[in-house]
């Protein structure tokens, strides 16, 4: 949520809730980042990584970069993720849709920033953060 939402949310509904947004993938059926009940929340930002989920941003380069925007990545497996896609019977879809990037690393297509505080901030624009 951008940090217009937060301030709607925030002036309008009620100043001392818990705001968590979150994001994740329909192919995985569960959640990248999201929310944790006992970490400040900051406006524009998503809390944290998901439980289970080895989030980072990747340069073009395969390098990971911290407090700057970059391609979401998957380091490690999560057990939701698919290992095949129907009526792909040499894995060439699911390849080239995952990891042909970065051999071995899931390639989301999110463009991210991992904050100093852990959170991240998802955006379209490759150009922001």
């Amino acid at each position: 949520m951008p940090p217009e939402g937060f301030d709607w949310i925030y002036n309008e509904v009620k100043a001392d809730l818990w705001l968590a947004s979150m994001s994740g993938g329909t192919d995985v059926c569960s959640a990248f980042v999201g929310g944790n009940p006992t970490w400040p929340v900051y406006s524009g930002e998503i809390q944290c990584r998901a439980l289970g989920c080895s989030l980072e941003a990747y340069s073009e380069d395969g390098k990971t970069l911290d407090g700057r925007g970059g391609e979401m990545v998957i380091t490690q497996p999560m057990p939701s993720m698919p290992i095949y896609f129907w009526n792909d019977p040499d894995f060439k879809r699911y390849h080239e849709s995952y990891f042909e990037s970065y051999p071995a690393v899931w390639r989301h297509g999110d463009w991210i920033t991992i904050t100093p505080r852990n959170g991240v901030i998802i955006t379209e624009d490759r150009t922001q953060h």
